[in-house]
């Protein structure tokens, strides 16, 4: 897209001194992890993103002109184009991340769109600023003008139409310079590769720059949405009326719509003069999500896509591709050296604004358990008893009694997300007249999404 410009205290029987109720442990839980708090991840080049998302960053070498995420055959993790390049992929899956090309030169191309389903043909569109739309197969081969003239011209932004909405199966494609008012049209291209207008100038400020359509469910409904280079978010029906959704956007022109998830029911906008990307929600409310973004002087970035399942945001940025992504929540089985038995387990994953549930196995010689929870972290393991101790001593870790099943409920604060801690089983039980601790596996918890 083109822009404009304590110790465990183990003993022979359960000591009522061990015992804290469910108050003083979400007390003690809230308390630690706020204080572990991590704060802003940052990557090169300084790119600052909210607590509970990190952002991984490829340097391409020259500017990335549109985005978009891989989905079904095209399997790759992003795809993107350059102005004076042509299609190329990336993967964020690999570490280091490793990026390959797709296609020979395009030129001028813009932006990246897969066929929805409504052409039946699976391949990737790529728009081109001299007003020209190519189709690409999944292979990379093969590369044809699928619509050129009419009524295109210096095309930059495109969607495919989804299967639900009224109109005959299209392209949704922004044609306009970014130079000057009322110069910027909304064109469909039907599967013949036939372009008609859609929305005329006269319904614009300035040039259109990006369209994109909510995921179904969305609270922003069924309409298109498009960005203009001036600052606004649009909201377009079928029959091409034109209303305002949010302003003050900067140089609107990266657009993508998420669901449900870390992301939120929102779209993201792509801010290219003040290197930023907004967050807003269906009501219009805009809030800052990203900062520090490099979109060149020559104009083009700030390209926008989510990932199939919404858990990661691909930036084009200068001469970067950006993966901005939630850390998701996990609950990790840790046992040392494998000498402590594996009957501590979690039901569900510790995710924000929910309950989580772990429990201890017991077993007839059972008097009672505990979830030690540790604010220093894990430990390698050391021997203890018959066992191993797998959390820190220091501070003291807080003991939780229960009847073997135990709840935690954790606030739906998004500056939890990522902060982590370790747990241990511990279990009490009695032979005979003995009474003695059974040291347990660990868990390891990272809140997320």
């Amino acid at each position: 897209m083109k822009s404009s410009k304590g110790t465990m205290r183990p003993g022979t029987r359960a000591d009522g001194a061990m015992r804290r109720s469910s108050a003083q442990a979400l007390a003690f839980v809230l308390c630690f992890f706020t204080a572990v708090s991590r704060g802003l991840a940052q990557t090169p080049p300084n790119v600052v993103v909210p607590p509970g998302f990190t952002v991984a960053a490829f340097n391409v070498g020259v500017e990335v002109s549109g985005i978009v995420a891989g989905t079904g055959m095209w399997v790759h993790d992003a795809y993107f184009c350059t102005p004076n390049g042509g299609v190329s992929f990336v993967d964020f899956s690999l570490s280091p991340p490793q990026s390959g090309t797709l296609t020979g030169s395009i030129s001028l191309a813009s932006g990246l769109a897969f066929d929805s389903g409504v052409f039946g043909t699976g391949f990737l569109y790529v728009s081109a600023d001299s007003g020209v739309v190519y189709s690409v197969n999944p292979t990379g081969f093969g590369v044809t003008v699928f619509s050129s003239g009419g009524s295109l011209f210096s095309s930059n932004g495109l969607v495919s139409t989804p299967q639900s909405w009224t109109f005959p199966p299209a392209l949704v494609v922004t044609n306009g310079p970014s130079n000057g008012p009322s110069s910027g049209t909304i064109a469909l291209v039907n599967q013949y590769g036939i372009s008609t207008t859609f929305v005329p100038s006269i319904a614009f400020a300035n040039s259109p720059a990006e369209v994109d359509f909510p995921p179904p469910g969305s609270a922003f409904g069924t309409d298109l949405y498009a960005t203009v280079y001036g600052d606004q978010l649009l909201r377009i029906t079928p029959a091409g009326a034109v209303t305002g959704v949010a302003s003050g956007l900067g140089d609107a022109c990266g657009l993508a719509f998420t669901g449900p998830g870390p992301f939120g029911d929102a779209v993201y906008v792509g801010d290219g003069i003040g290197q930023k990307i907004w967050h807003i929600a269906p009501n219009g409310a805009k809030t800052l999500f990203a900062t520090g973004l490099s979109v060149g002087a020559s104009g083009w970035g700030a390209d926008l896509a989510f990932s199939a399942a919404r858990q990661t945001l691909y930036v084009a940025s200068g001469n970067y591709v950006l993966a901005i992504a939630a850390i998701p929540a996990s609950a990790a089985i840790r046992n040392g050296l494998n000498i402590n038995p594996v009957d501590y387990t979690a039901s569900n994953l510790p995710i924000i604004g929910t309950t989580w549930n772990c429990s201890i196995a017991t077993n007839p010689n059972t008097i009672t358990t505990f979830v030690a929870l540790a604010p220093g972290g894990p430990n390698p393991g050391f021997p203890f008893l018959n066992g191993e101790v797998l959390v820190q001593l220091s501070p003291m870790p807080i003991l939780i009694e229960g009847p073997g099943n135990f709840t935690f409920a954790i606030p739906n604060l998004s500056s939890l997300i990522g902060l982590q801690t370790a747990t241990q089983g511990v279990r009490v039980e009695a032979v005979g007249p003995t009474q003695y601790i059974l040291l347990l596996n660990a868990l390891d918890l990272v809140l997320g999404l």
